[in-house]
């Protein structure tokens, strides 16, 4: 029989995992309301690390995001990631 500290354990787990997910979905819609590019979208998400929420994406479309997110001296920012941690969670 599982102790109930374990039980608890599971379940808080098991309640992070739905949170990430919905917050996945959250940010890609939210993303999406920036305007940014559809397979860039479809290649984040939330991933919760045991210590908190944080925003996950391949590590080659690292400097498009962030050309996206911060912009460059000729395009402008649009802050979604930002905005979405600021007002998303």
């Amino acid at each position: 029989m599982a102790s109930l500290e374990s039980l608890f354990h599971h379940s808080i787990r098991r309640a992070e995992r739905a949170a990430t997910a919905g917050y996945t979905e959250k940010l890609r819609n939210h993303v999406k309301s920036y305007g940014w590019p559809d397979h860039i979208v479809s290649s984040i998400s939330m991933d919760h690390d045991g210590s908190g929420h944080k925003i996950t994406y391949p590590e080659h479309l690292e400097e498009q995001i962030l050309t996206l997110e911060y912009g460059t001296q000729d395009t402008p920012a649009s802050p979604a990631f930002r905005t979405f941690m600021v007002g998303g969670l």
